[in-house]
């Protein structure tokens, strides 16, 4: 299977496009979010349409919560989201969002998602988006989180081989990372990077090999209706890279269908 663990939708977008591009590119499924910024509802309609708009596709399009984390209520209405909607996982902005991913704040939601067994994508690396602050961005600060919470299951997106991301998923049981847009750039512009930052992702384990780092590393492409092209983008370096077939298959889809417990 083919599990593109990153993508987006929003209430205006011809959903249709995007199953196009997935059938076009041989995914199976693929994990849905919007991102939600702070005020207002707190997400409340959005998570809504975005439910309504996949239940028409309940065999490819799965959904994922988006909560502003440090809300009076968020831990509740995550809880709404996975019970009524039948969300699988949360997804966090915290540039958009503003907020620290080791603040105090987001502890509840992070304790109610232990609870409900769901893994958390959130977003790291800098992004040219008017009015967010890359401050928060970093991963060092999920690092922080993991030792708190080491039983969360973290993902942490954009993945950057030359960044503290890949050390950060090799250190933590339960932390990984997507390949979205930075991971599968830099694989395809530098011949053997990947491959050479998912063997360094084992050197906390008994042999240096990549499988360790293959079970740590999730296909992403932060699609969306209207740029179904980064499908292709995102996947066609991950299908060459110079690996044995088991261990590309856990990148493809392997360990998203854990996460999400498929």
């Amino acid at each position: 299977m083919i599990f593109d663990f990153h993508t987006h939708i929003s209430p205006e977008d011809d959903i249709g496009k995007l199953l196009d591009a997935m059938d076009q590119n041989g995914v199976d499924k693929s994990g849905a979010s919007v991102v939600v910024g702070p005020g207002g509802d707190n997400g409340r309609l959005a998570n809504k349409l975005l439910h309504q708009s996949i239940a028409q596709y309940p065999d490819r399009l799965i959904g994922y919560a988006g909560v502003v984390p440090y809300a009076a209520d968020c831990a509740e209405f995550l809880r709404y989201c996975v019970d009524t909607y039948g969300f699988k996982a949360l997804k966090l902005h915290p540039s958009i969002q503003q907020f620290y991913p080791d603040d105090r704040r987001i502890f509840p939601v992070v304790e109610e998602a232990i609870k409900l067994d769901i893994p958390i994508l959130i977003h790291t690396g800098s992004v040219p988006i008017p009015g967010t602050a890359s401050k928060y961005d970093s991963p060092i600060y999920i690092d922080d989180l993991a030792l708190v919470y080491p039983e969360a299951k973290i993902v942490m997106a954009h993945a950057d081989p030359f960044g503290d991301t890949p050390a950060i998923a090799a250190k933590h049981p339960n932390v990984y990372m997507d390949t979205t847009t930075t991971f599968a750039r830099y694989a395809r512009l530098i011949p053997g990077l990947a491959e050479e930052t998912l063997r360094f992702m084992s050197l906390c384990q008994s042999e240096s090999n990549t499988a360790y780092g293959c079970g740590k590393t999730l296909f992403g492409s932060d699609a969306n209706p209207a740029k179904g092209f980064r499908i292709a983008e995102n996947l066609q370096p991950l299908q060459q890279l110079n690996l044995p077939d088991d261990e590309k298959a856990m990148i493809l889809g392997g360990n998203a269908v854990k996460l999400l417990k498929l």
